[in-house]
């Protein structure tokens, strides 16, 4: 087959998962005029002026920010790096709240390494300064110098989240037989790409002195005694980003941004979240009892809703604390825990299911089997195909189920000086409701999409925040969602989670009010002081301007 189509081939050798895409707009003579307009900027030119190839001509366009840019952090060329020989320029139309984009696919069709055939994709659609709804158009024919005949007709949809200003995700279906030669896929091309900006105005411009005060309260932190590293991140309504590291493992060993640090509980939104989106689909009521889908396991009353179990108002004792399960991690420290194992060491209940909320592990234990019971698949791939890589995150893995996306960050624990994956036992102990690692960055960015709206329905966004009141035993809470804690720093209402184990601690905050997500991760296991931090990062990213004066809505 060509050489492009392995860009374009949904499965193993691309990555990404499958998903429905819709799109609206047709052919103008605007989108004519972007034929192709990707070519250079693909093989690696430099922005500004790139080669319009397929009409016929040998003219050339000026790509640098002019009178059809009204967007210039989303204006520019993206590439895929997992998917070589695809590029994409992007436009936005002033005033129409409509965007045109050339996806460039280069292959060799002609049998002759001299005759060179060229296939391309635009696509024109709806634009809502978040997402771009499109359709796209299949251009075939020509050569590279000189006139040649082309063929255009619509060949699917495409569909792109601009979640910040230098990352995107891209997800296309296209029709059977779209890259044409025949022995077409009948079903069609379906796939994600994550892209990700090259064009010189790429950087997502976090102003001056709010990443020097943020730079330095990091520092601060780091100064404090018992404290070791920190990474933080903050995302802002505009979907910039601002990244930090303090402090490391050790005086020698300083600690980089894409290391991965346990999150501990932050994992229950997730988990949470993933069975609000079942129950968004349809396979799940929030009233379903735990008995429709799990078979009988000791302590664990089958009429308990799913409800019940995502607001910690369940009365299912906590199963870390078993004593029989501590003694098993400490005789075997080598053995991987599966959550089906880990359910047989819940002891009896502590109350009445719906007669009070207290805190625990074992509801989110029970999430996740029973997500996996819907679904057929494990839990590590239903949170990589319906929670990280829509949001375009791989920083984040699930341990001893998949292989880190990147380096682990040691940790200073009770244990001395550690790698936190040296410790099976313990940390596969987590699952559903505390196993996850994970970048700041890719938290944060998670509690961006879950809160503005890209994870769960409208409707189940407001289920999502409401409140129960909380048990007062987490600092700043002020109640208990569907898989989330409500706090009230500065004032203000926010939404996220806390995780706190021997091998990380960490706090997610949604400020609702201006739309800013921050989150930190502590590589140490005592004393981690994130109840403080996060809430001065908040603080300071939230202050000047008002963040909400030039927000989307918070969706």
């Amino acid at each position: 087959m060509d050489d492009h189509r392995q860009g374009l081939v949904v499965g193993e050798t691309v990555t990404n998962a499958r998903m429905q895409l819709s799109g609206s707009g047709r052919p103008t003579r605007a989108l004519d005029a972007w034929r192709a307009l990707a070519l250079a900027l693909a093989m690696g030119a430099s922005a500004g002026v790139v080669a319009q190839y397929g009409t016929g001509g040998d003219s050339k366009i000026d790509a640098s920010p002019g009178p059809l840019v009204i967007e210039p952090r989303m204006t520019g060329t993206w590439f895929d790096p997992l998917a070589p020989g695809q590029g994409l320029a992007i436009e936005v139309l002033p005033g129409r709240q409509e965007l045109f984009v050339a996806w460039f696919a280069y292959g060799r069709t002609a049998p002759s390494p001299g005759s060179q055939e060229h296939r391309w994709f635009t696509a024109q659609g709806r634009y809502d300064g978040a997402r771009a709804s499109l359709d796209a158009y299949l251009t075939t024919g020509g050569t590279m110098n000189g006139p040649s005949p082309v063929q255009t007709r619509r060949a699917g949809t495409l569909t792109i989240d601009f979640v910040t200003c230098s990352h995107a995700v891209a997800t296309y279906a296209l029709e059977p037989d779209a890259l044409g030669g025949g022995g077409g896929d009948p079903a069609g091309l379906v796939g994600r790409m994550n892209l990700q900006r090259v064009s010189s105005e790429h950087a997502c411009p976090v102003p001056a002195t709010t990443r020097a005060a943020l730079d330095q309260a990091l520092a601060r932190w780091s100064d404090g005694a018992g404290h070791y590293g920190v990474s933080a991140s903050v995302v802002f309504p505009d979907r910039s980003i601002w990244n930090g590291v303090a402090g490391g493992s050790s005086p020698a060993q300083a600690l980089a941004p894409n290391e991965l640090i346990h999150v501990a509980s932050i994992t229950k939104s997730m988990t949470g979240a993933l069975v609000l989106r079942l129950v968004d689909q349809g396979l799940l009521t929030l009233d379903d009892t735990i008995g429709r889908w799990l078979p009988t396991i000791p302590n664990v009353s089958p009429s308990i809703t799913l409800r019940q179990l995502l607001t910690h108002s369940a009365g299912l004792a906590n199963y870390p604390a078993n004593r029989a399960l501590q003694a098993e991690v400490v005789a075997n420290p080598s053995r991987v825990f599966s959550a089906s194992e880990l359910a047989a060491y819940i002891d009896p209940p502590v109350f009445a299911p719906g007669t009070r909320v207290e805190y625990g592990n074992s509801a989110f234990l029970l999430l996740g089997l029973v997500a996996e019971r819907v679904l057929g698949r494990p839990l590590d791939e239903l949170y990589a195909t319906e929670l990280w890589q829509p949001l375009g995150l791989t920083g984040v893995f699930l341990p001893y189920a998949d292989s880190p996306p990147g380096p682990v960050a040691l940790s200073q624990s009770p244990y001395g000086l550690v790698d936190p994956l040296d410790f099976p036992s313990r940390h596969s102990r987590g699952q559903g409701a505390a196993g996850v690692m994970a970048t700041a960055e890719s938290i944060a960015r998670w509690g961006d999409g879950l809160f503005r709206g890209r994870v769960v329905s409208p409707a189940m966004q407001v289920q999502l925040r409401t409140l129960l009141p909380a048990p007062g035993t987490i600092p700043g809470e002020s109640g208990v969602g569907l898989g989330i804690r409500g706090y009230a720093y500065l004032g203000r209402t926010q939404f996220g989670h806390s995780g706190s184990s021997a091998f990380g601690n960490g706090l997610l905050l949604h400020d609702a009010d201006t739309g800013v997500t921050v989150a930190v991760l502590m590589n140490q296991g005592d004393a981690a002081d994130h109840f403080t931090l996060a809430p001065e990062l908040l603080s300071i990213a939230t202050g000047g301007a008002a963040a909400a004066a030039t927000n989307p809505v918070d969706r």
